[in-house]
């Protein structure tokens, strides 16, 4: 609004302008005359000197040569200008009213670039939140299928580490026999799985207590029992004389290797040592990843 109010004061200002230029100068015109001092008719003209003997071409010459007489009355008219047309006028309120049409304009090309940047910018604002909500739920969709993996896996684990015997005695001899049982822990059946487990002594190879089973498929809460030879086939008299009486150290590994629902491949990792004072295995270590 005060663009369009500064646009008429300049139109009507120059519209005023030359009806006041023609005031003044009718005045000036109307009261502005030149004469020559009066006081000069009083003095007596120069008498001018009398030429003999002068034809008349020289006459005529002497005529054109000789200026107008001085003491004569000189009298100047100042014209005032003259009256502005209607045209004028019209083209003086044509310009006003584009020069106001103009300041409205721009005052409106200013909002409008004004509003077009504060919504660029809050497009920019939407779009930095609209990436920061893309990301978080990118972060938690990762994490909630993390935790439906880790919940619903399989998760094969080494139960039970004993030693059998057809005795009734329940005293360990040679037919005695390692004996491992492992479950599926997991929610979900556990395919492609691999058992390897053996008997090791320091220095000493075992060949025959070794067992590998083929690959099969365990379902959620199916156990799978793996028995090694006796110990009268696996070692000899003297060497499971010693390690009964704690001379030497009798150790298992087991190894476990599977694949979940998922598609994610996981290996299981126990050890257990003979005790001679227990007359039984005890678990050293379980690694599962």
């Amino acid at each position: 609004m005060k663009y369009f109010v500064l646009a008429m004061l300049l139109g009507l200002m120059q519209t005023a302008l030359p009806a006041q230029r023609k005031a003044t100068d009718t005045n000036t015109g109307s009261n502005y005359s030149v004469h020559n001092d009066p006081a000069a008719k009083q003095k007596p003209a120069n008498p001018t000197l009398p030429v003999k003997n002068a034809d008349s071409s020289q006459t005529n010459k002497q005529t054109r040569d000789t200026p107008s007489n001085p003491t004569d009355h000189i009298t100047v008219i100042v014209q005032p200008p003259t009256s502005v047309s209607g045209w004028e006028k019209a083209y003086v309120i044509f310009t006003g009213l584009l020069v106001a049409i103009g300041a409205i304009g721009g005052g409106y090309a200013i909002k409008t670039l004004r509003a077009v940047e504060r919504q660029a910018k809050a497009t920019e604002d939407q779009l930095i939140e609209t990436q920061k909500a893309g990301e978080e739920s990118g972060r938690s969709s990762v994490f909630a299928r993390n935790a439906v993996m880790v919940s619903e896996r399989a998760d094969i684990l080494l139960d039970a580490a004993s030693i059998v015997t057809s005795s009734a005695s329940g005293i360990i001899g040679p037919d005695a026999r390692l004996k491992l049982q492992y479950k599926n822990f997991g929610r979900t059946r556990a395919r492609d799985v691999r058992f390897k487990v053996w008997m090791e002594i320091p220095d000493v190879n075992l060949p025959s207590a070794v067992q590998e089973l083929p690959r099969m498929v365990m379902g959620a809460g199916q156990d799978q029992t793996i028995a090694f030879q006796t110990f009268g086939e696996c070692l000899t008299e003297i060497t499971f004389k010693q390690i009964v009486q704690g001379k030497i150290e009798l150790r298992f590994i087991a190894l476990v290797t599977y694949e979940d629902v998922f598609g994610a491949l996981y290996t299981t990792r126990d050890a257990g040592l003979f005790d001679h004072r227990a007359m039984g295995f005890r678990v050293l270590d379980k690694i599962a990843g």
